[in-house]
């Protein structure tokens, strides 16, 4: 760790100030008892270790302090990373010090311990001493000691110096304690096999509770053709919502790619004066939100790598100028490993659920093809043989009005059958093709029922639909959401073998996270068994002769990829209710092109 700075007040000018008599003399008892407060605050420290911020343990150096440096007030100041004080305290020891603490200036304490610590130079007063807290290469805190009634000597600000320095190694051991703990628990996580994208934000999290970025932090993936970098994972903290550019990609050009892949470590840069060989247009697109929302002060990239693959970037922002260190890159170091293998398989398992979730369509829209074949059978059996009758009756010229209005009716009723039939078919088929839109969850639904309604007629389940009035439209894949709703109703019939209820609800509701859209599918079939229940997400684990174990995990992925939740409730022989959470998203905030944002720098 860097030396401590003394902070002491340098005597050498004036008559009386200058003279060595004049400077305060420590008795070798005061010098005992100071030892043994060092030795003990060593010890009295392990019991701070899980503090989540370094106030108390700050607080409890300096409350042993004043007494034997003999203050009569004094002043705590914890810094943010950009130097300005984020919590404050102060204390009298004694009377006269709690009467000069009600009347004491406290702007110009703070100012001056805001000049201590950046500047690391004396408070220019011998009856005030300061000292600083250092951790990482930026001032932590600053303890500060008033005595109008005596002068501070160079023994006293060794002192302080020295109490400063075991604080500082307590701070900085912590800090990697914690660091082990966050990066052990993700790699807990990683081994209970999650999807990439909930470990890459397990990570981001991580670094926040570090780093303290104030700003927002994003991990982009190179796609598979190296055309572009995909924002995988994205946090925004200065509102603490949630990411609207999730799935956006940042085309690269050629020399962009070189550049980015010539990156072997963490870069720290201000935005505004980068680096040669960084690309502006990269660093437009990565920092680009909202119009309202606070410029980038500070950017810290790092690259993601598999041996000598470039598989992705990290990029963490601040609206703090300096905000990172070079011990916030050894920390971000310690975490590149999972970050580079957990972006690397990101686009493997999104090109595995892709396939998987389109062999599943494949598979659906043949049993559907199947399934509606008999009723297009029963509507054209019905309609030719109609037709045949009109014909001969029309030659033999023995068709009435009445018999013409009936069988034209009849023609109509069974050809709009029909014709639903196909157009939900065609439809759901279409829904493979289509990208992120805004859509409308109850025509999703319309489209499932009009491909199962007669399979549920026939299976003598009652559909009943509550669903808001206002519903507003969502963000999302349109063929996700269909896909959804097929599995979970299919999944409701085959539950239900003598017939039943089936009753989907749809609404929103304004909750903790924000707006959210709702969604129930709660049926009146034979129930899941709690053994069995714990395991229906599991892939590949199904109670069915003919099933493959794929249908409920995919349902959750499709809703993990909107970034919502699934769960089910049951109860045997009284049915099962899936229910389902998914945020209501914005349309997404364009990124700022190159061009633009190189006016405006």
């Amino acid at each position: 760790m860097p030396p401590i700075v003394d902070s002491y007040w340098r005597f050498g000018r004036g008559d009386a100030v200058g003279r060595r008599s004049a400077l305060p003399v420590i008795s070798h008892r005061a010098q005992a008892e100071r030892l043994a407060f060092l030795v003990q605050t060593v010890g009295e420290l392990e019991r701070f270790a899980h503090e989540e911020e370094p106030d108390r343990i700050l607080r409890h150096v300096h409350r042993g302090l004043g007494p034997l440096l003999r203050a009569d007030f004094g002043f705590v100041w914890r810094f943010d990373r950009s130097g300005r004080p984020a919590a404050s305290y102060r204390l009298a020891w004694t009377p006269k010090g709690e009467k000069l603490l009600a009347r004491a200036d406290l702007a110009s304490f703070t100012s001056a311990a805001v000049a201590f610590a950046r500047d690391r130079k004396s408070p220019g007063d011998p009856h005030q001493l300061f000292t600083w807290v250092p951790v990482g290469g930026r001032s932590v805190a600053a303890l500060g000691f008033v005595r109008p009634s005596g002068r501070y000597g160079r023994q006293d600000a060794r002192f302080a110096n020295e109490a400063a320095e075991i604080l500082s190694r307590h701070l900085a051991h912590r800090d990697r304690e914690r660091t082990y703990e966050i990066r052990e628990r993700i790699v807990r996580k990683v081994l209970q096999q999650l999807r990439p994208a909930d470990i890459l934000y397990q990570v981001l999290h991580g670094l926040k509770r570090l780093l303290q970025y104030d700003h927002g932090a994003s991990v982009q993936t190179l796609d598979s053709d190296a055309s572009a970098l995909t924002i995988r994972a994205e946090t925004i903290a200065w509102t603490k919502g949630k990411s609207l550019r999730i799935g956006a990609k940042i085309p690269l050009r050629g020399e962009t790619l070189d550049s980015i892949e010539a990156l072997d470590r963490c870069l720290r840069c201000d935005p505004a004066r980068l680096p040669e060989g960084i690309p502006l247009a990269l660093i437009a697109d990565l920092i680009a939100l909202a119009p309202e929302a606070p410029p980038v002060r500070s950017l810290l990239l790092a690259p993601l790598r598999q041996g000598e693959r470039f598989v992705g970037l990290l990029a963490l922002r601040s609206t703090t100028p300096d905000a990172f260190t070079r011990s916030d890159e050894e920390t971000i170091n310690s975490f590149l490993p999972i970050l580079s293998a957990t972006a690397l398989h990101s686009e493997f398992f999104r090109l595995q659920q892709d396939r998987l979730l389109e062999a599943e369509r494949r598979t659906a829209l043949g049993d559907l093809a199947r399934a509606i074949s008999h009723d297009l059978n029963n509507s054209f059996g019905v309609i030719q043989p109609l037709l045949e009758t009109l014909r001969r009756d029309l030659e033999m010229g023995t068709l009435s009005p009445e018999n013409l209005r009936q069988d034209l009716d009849t023609l109509s009723q069974y050809t709009k059958s029909s014709l639903r039939i196909f157009e939900g078919l065609l439809g759901f088929a279409r829904g493979s093709i289509e990208g992120i839109e805004m859509i409308d969850v109850s025509g999703a639904l319309d489209t499932v029922l009009s491909l199962l309604d007669r399979s549920l007629v026939a299976g003598r389940i009652e559909v009943v639909r509550e669903i808001q009035a206002d519903l507003p439209r969502f963000r999302a894949r349109r063929q996700s959401i269909e896909q959804l709703f097929l599995n979970l109703i299919t999944n409701a019939r085959e539950s239900m073998p003598g017939g039943g209820r089936l009753t989907i609800r749809i609404w929103t509701e304004t909750g903790e996270e924000g707006e959210a859209l709702r969604i129930t599918l709660a049926d009146t079939g034979v129930g899941i068994p709690p053994e069995r229940l714990a395991r229906v997400f599991e892939p590949f684990f199904t109670t069915k002769a003919s099933g493959t174990g794929l249908g409920l995990d995919i349902c959750r992925s499709l809703v993990w990829d909107h970034d919502g939740e699934l769960w089910l409730e049951s109860k045997v022989d009284e049915g099962t209710q899936a229910q389902i959470r998914l945020p209501l998203r914005k349309e997404p905030v364009p990124l700022v092109p190159a061009d633009a944002a190189s006016e405006g720098r």
